[in-house]
């Protein structure tokens, strides 16, 4: 199955397949629509960590010293605090075509980073007081297996391991890892940690902090994935197979706020002298979309195609709306509104579409 899925994101643009036949070895990379996806993963992960209602989370950029101690001299050396990066992670090596066997017909188990060659490490390191460090640790493993939840198709597959004591954990006293299941094994996704040694680059006296009227040194607790994590399990975790009209019809149901498109447009091939007219409306509306920041796909030649191969297409790129327009159209206002997930269609003024859609995408 996993196979089956790398090669559909290969017909769809998503990812590349990069072999190299004379070593044995070869690589993903990533296309238009994958990228597309990975910026909004990207985005979300970052939004949902800067923007926590818990605690004042902080950006590092490119120090991670100075990062802290603006944080810690903020917030008056209080605790918790909260540092997100982004680094990048280069592999040494290809992998080895025998050992993931992408090609072959025994699928393994294998982290789904193991894939890339260029990769980023997303980082989110909370500094709590140690009389806390308990209550903190099980709080994020939650808040993180939600929030992986939260952007799956099929929020069931994930789960939590159990927790490892930190005897040979990179120093940390306790390490458990969000996990998804799948048809050909489970993939680590995050591991969380909680470190009570001193923090890499900070001594002693930058750990001190208050706890009540005390001085202590703060412990802390890091969450690391990979972006190249959050890519292939949106598109293995969006992979689906419905039967649509008797025929078994693959597609991607990516949640609506990580799609890489919102909107496609979809038209049937009115009379000629109509085409023009048709066609200036359809990137009317395209362009009201995207100025409110909704990405749009508007293919105009399209039109030539049956609408169901229009769907069937749209469908395969996991766009969850499609625009559809017709002759009727140009008369009436009216448009219809298609659901990727029901295939249902449903009316709207194209006065309204603009505001509809954006109550839409206005929840997550």
């Amino acid at each position: 199955m996993f196979r089956k899925i790398i090669d559909f994101c290969s017909k769809n643009g998503f990812l590349k397949v990069v072999e190299y036949s004379s070593l044995n070895v070869f690589e993903l990379k990533i296309g238009p629509p994958g990228a597309l996806l990975q910026e909004n993963l990207r985005r979300e992960w970052l939004d949902n960590l800067v923007h926590s209602k818990d605690i004042c989370v902080f950006y590092n950029y490119n120090d991670f010293k100075h990062c802290y101690d603006y944080a810690r001299s903020l917030m008056f050396q209080t605790v918790p605090i909260g540092i997100v990066e982004i680094l990048p992670s280069k592999k040494q090596s290809f992998i080895d075509v025998e050992k993931i066997n992408i090609c072959g017909t025994d699928e393994k188990t294998n982290n789904f980073a193991d894939y890339f060659m260029n990769d980023y490490r997303l980082i989110y390191t909370m500094f709590v007081a140690p009389s806390m460090a308990n209550q903190f640790f099980h709080q994020i493993q939650r808040q993180r297996k939600i929030w992986w939840r939260k952007i799956s198709a099929s929020p069931g597959r994930y789960s939590l391991s159990d927790i490892q004591n930190g005897n040979n954990l990179a120093d940390s006293q306790y390490s458990v890892n969000i996990e998804s299941k799948y048809t050909w094994g489970n993939h680590i996704l995050e591991t969380i940690s909680l470190f009570s040694k001193n923090h890499t680059g900070l001594c002693n006296a930058d750990l001190m902090v208050k706890d009540g009227k005390k001085q202590v040194p703060a412990v802390y607790i890091k969450c690391e994935t990979r972006l190249s994590n959050l890519l292939l399990n949106s598109l293995c975790d969006a992979y689906e197979e419905p039967v649509i009209q008797s025929e078994k019809r693959p597609l991607f149901r990516f949640h609506r706020k990580v799609a890489p498109y919102k909107i496609s447009f979809s038209a049937t091939l009115p009379k000629s002298e109509l085409l023009d007219e048709l066609q200036d409306l359809t990137t009317y509306l395209s362009k009201l979309l995207r100025n409110n920041n909704i990405t749009t796909l508007l293919i105009a030649e399209n039109v030539k195609k049956t609408l169901e191969a229009q769907y069937r297409q749209y469908d395969e790129l996991g766009i969850p709306y499609t625009v559809v327009l017709n002759e009727a159209t140009l008369r009436d206002g009216i448009a219809w509104l298609r659901n990727r997930d029901t295939t249902l269609k449903e009316q709207v003024h194209v006065a309204d579409l603009v505001s509809y859609v954006e109550k839409i995408y206005k929840h997550f």
